[in-house]
Formats: structure tokens, sequence, C-alpha cells
């Protein structure tokens, strides 16, 4: 019997429907395969053993990085990239030293010079050496240059695609510029490493002076043209104590004091790597006591910044003066700074020496001395950018010690490094373990002999870490280092 119309479109439909069905499997096949690789994968969650490595103390052996006679080791610097890899520099006998520790290898290379003493090289002595490592084991050497008139500022990098150093690049190229001085450098996770320093102008009088800051590309491996981050032309001196930091997209924040001809003043510039731009400085505190100095600053991966510095209350008519430790905090999300705040004392002594950390979890550690029953002791407080609560500063430990450094892994542990003044000095490293929120029972580094002020710490988030120290052999200070792994 022939089918009518109705029963051969109802069977036409049905077919249709089947082959809709069937292509829509295949659609929902095809675009599985197609889209996994490119699925957004979250940032690996750090494995216990990782977190660990802080908390478990494993210091390796102290290792003689030079065994250079003739004169003290000077002006050390630290700098680990995300594997492990260490580099090490520092200035000795008019040159440049620099020694790097294979994470592969767990082993230090030769001491090697990167910039040559004026008298045997092509480049004049060299001062004031800062490093920085970037996510690929490459690393940034920046330096002033006092061995010509007026001083420069140079810079020289390490590949780790051809495990050699490549040839020193003038970066602050102004010829009518005074002296450079007081270089930092700072490296983001795409190889892109940002210098900033202090340069006098001498077109005025009296001189004056103000930071100016170049960017190195990683897709160009160029140094771009010079900027000068503050704007103040009525600032008799800018950039004492300058710091910078940056965080995980590469944007920077600068910290330093300015002379308004009474007190120095603290003052904050934020560098943004999106549209490649210095934002206008902003001035943490008006009305210092008696001017700001030993500046110090920390971001997070998010942007989230805290600066640190002391001031005293020398010009505030006391009989006895005293120096206390003072903090702010710029909050990412909008953009702005807060209020400046006093960190309550923990002694009737002066509070110095802060240095300050953000971790991965919101949260800033400082640590500073303080003088206190005839010693210096270590403090410690803490700052939660979440809740913006601040602990009470409490006693770090009991040791009498001055010269401190902290950092801190991803997870939320750090490190406290910092000398005893224990008749030799030697260096002591602490742990702050996140989960319990407690410091643990400090752990000898150095071995015997006089331990210099030149100790110096560098983490990576895995919680990896190097420290170098300078110690005396009794007739000249060397520089020895440790790893965490």
């Amino acid at each position: 019997m022939e089918m009518t119309y109705f029963e051969k479109r109802g069977l036409h439909m049905k077919h249709l429907n089947l082959l809709l069905v069937a292509m829509f499997l295949l659609l929902i096949v095809a675009c599985g395969r197609d889209s996994a690789p490119a699925h957004t994968q979250p940032e690996p969650q750090p494995q216990p053993e990782a977190q660990a490595v802080m908390l478990a103390q494993n210091w390796a052996p102290a290792s003689l990085l030079e065994n250079v006679t003739s004169e003290d080791v000077k002006e050390s610097e630290v700098s680990i990239d995300d594997v492990g890899n260490a580099v090490v520099v520092w200035c000795q006998n008019g040159k440049t030293w620099a020694a790097r520790y294979s994470a592969l290898e767990a082993q230090w290379g030769l001491a090697e010079v990167i910039v040559p003493d004026h008298r045997s090289g092509n480049f004049a002595f060299s001062s004031e050496p800062h490093v920085a490592a970037d996510g690929s084991g490459n690393a940034m050497v920046v330096w002033a240059d006092p061995g010509t008139n007026p001083w420069k500022i140079w810079g020289i990098r390490f590949s780790h695609a051809s495990g050699a150093w490549e040839p020193p690049v003038l970066i602050e190229t102004n010829a009518a510029s005074g002296d450079s001085k007081n270089p930092r450098v700072m490296a983001d996770a795409s190889g892109n490493f940002t210098a900033i320093w202090v340069q006098e102008d001498r077109t005025v009088w009296p001189f004056r002076t103000h930071i100016w800051a170049s960017r190195y590309s990683a897709s160009s491996k160029t140094w771009g043209v010079p900027r000068m981050v503050d704007t103040s032309f009525y600032s008799q001196y800018a950039g004492g104590y300058l710091q910078a930091a940056v965080d995980g997209s590469g944007n920077v924040m600068a910290v330093w004091n300015e002379l308004n001809g009474t007190v120095a003043n603290v003052w904050a510039a934020r560098y943004t790597a999106s549209n490649d731009r210095w934002e206008t400085p902003v001035m943490l505190k008006t009305n210092t006591m008696s001017g700001a100095y030993d500046l110090q600053v920390a971001m997070d991966g998010n942007g989230n910044t805290v600066a640190v510095w002391v001031e005293d209350d020398s010009n505030t008519g006391v009989v006895y003066s005293r120096r206390y430790v003072w903090m702010n905090r710029y909050f990412a999300a909008t953009g702005q700074w807060g209020l400046s705040i006093m960190i309550p004392a923990v002694s009737l002594g002066d509070m110095f020496n802060p240095q300050v950390v953000l971790d991965g979890k919101g949260e800033a550690t400082i640590v500073g001395a303080a003088e206190g029953l005839g010693s210096n002791q270590l403090w410690t407080a803490r700052y939660d950018f979440i809740h913006d609560t601040f602990s009470v500063p409490a006693y770090l430990t009991q040791d009498e010690g001055m010269i401190s450094k902290l950092a801190a892994d991803r997870a939320g542990n750090e490190l406290c490094v910092y000398m005893v003044a224990d008749g030799h000095s030697t260096v002591q490293a602490l742990a702050f373990n996140a989960g319990t929120a407690v410091w643990q029972t400090a752990k000898q580094v150095s071995g015997g002999g006089w331990s210099g002020g030149y100790v110096k710490l560098a983490a990576n988030r895995k919680g990896n870490a190097i420290m170098a120290w300078a110690q005396s052999d009794g007739l000249t200070y060397h520089l020895w280092a440790s790893v965490l792994k």
C-alpha cells in the first residue's frame, strides 16, 4: 500500500532527527578532541614536598665561592629562578664576580669575572651590583660604573640557552647627566627586566637627583630608552634608600625618600606593564617626624604591595629621641595606597632595619630589630591583606641579632636569616610554618669564623632558597653560600 503524504513526512522527519542527533554527537566528540589541549590550566598547586622545603631546613653544607686573598669581598647579591638555579654576584679587587649554582648538577660552578677591572680590561671597575633571575633561568646583573665621569649604569645578561654571559651593555646613556648610582633590577616571568637607579641632574644648580628606569625586552633583547620616574623638580635629593619589587604580571613598584629641604618623605611610583607607563608618584606619608630611611618594599603575584620604613622623633621636642617603624600598603584591586601606620614598639628602645615579604596567601610579614634589655633583638608582626588586620608585634628570638633578610614560598611558609652577635656573628635561619602559624627553632647555617654583615637571601615559589654571607678566615673576608633544596 502506498504511504500517505503525512506518513511520508513523518518518516522523513524521523530520519532527519536521527541525522541531526548523529551530527550533534560527532560535533561533541570533535570539539572535545580539538579543545582539550586549549583548556586554560589552573596554576599547579604546591605539592606537599615542595611546601615542606622551607620547613625542613635542609641547608646544604656551606660552599666557599672564591679564594681571593688580596681584598675583602664586598656588596654581594643573590637570585634564584623557579627551577632552583642560583646566581651570586659580588665586588672584589675592583671587579664584579659571579658564581652560578646548577640545580640539575647540584653543585656550584667556578667563580668568574663578569666585569673586569679598568686597569686590565675595557670596562671600569664596578660598584653596587644587583641581580635578578627570570622564570627560564636567565639572569641580569646591573651595576654602577664609578670609573668614568660621571658614573654610569651598565647591565650584563646570562643566557640560559647558551650557558654564557653576554657582552655588557650601557643602560644609562645621558651624557649631560651627573652620577648614576644605586641600581636595582627586577625580572618578570616572561624574561623582561626592569632596571631603576638614582641619577644626578647637573643641568641645574644646585644639583638635584631623580629616579630613572629602563626596561629590557625579552622579545627584542634590547634595553629601552631610560625614563625619569619621579616628577618633582623641586626636590633637592630624590632616591635615597631606593627599593623596587615586581609582581607576576611584570608591574613594578618603586619606593624612595625625597628631601624637600626639611625632611625626607616617602614616595612611591608604579610601572604598569600592560601600557608600558610609569604612573604619577604618590607621597605615602606627609609630615614625617624627622625624615624617613631604611625603606623596603614587597609585592605579591597580584600586585598588592607593602612598604616599610623607619622614622625618628628627634625634631618633635623630645629629650631622648627614638626610632619607629612605619608601613603602608597598596591595594591592587583599587589601585590606591592606604593610610600609613606606625607599628607599635616592642621595647623602649629604637626599632630599626625592617624587612618585609608578601606570601601567596595575601599576608605580609615584617621583621626588624629593636633595642631592649641592653641588646638588639629581632621582632616580627604580620599583616593580613584580605581582612586589613595587623597583629601585635612580638619578639622573634632571644638571640642578639640585627641584620636579617626575609623570603616566602607560594604556600605561605617563610624564611628569616639573620646574624647573631654571639662572638662570631654566626648566620642563623628561622622558618615560619604557614599551617601552624608558628616560627620554628632556629638553625645555624654558617660554620666557624667571624661572619660579616653581607648576609643575603633569595627564594622561589617552591621554597628553594639561596643564602650568601661574608666570613673571615682571620685575614680576609670571603664569600660563602648555602642552598636550601
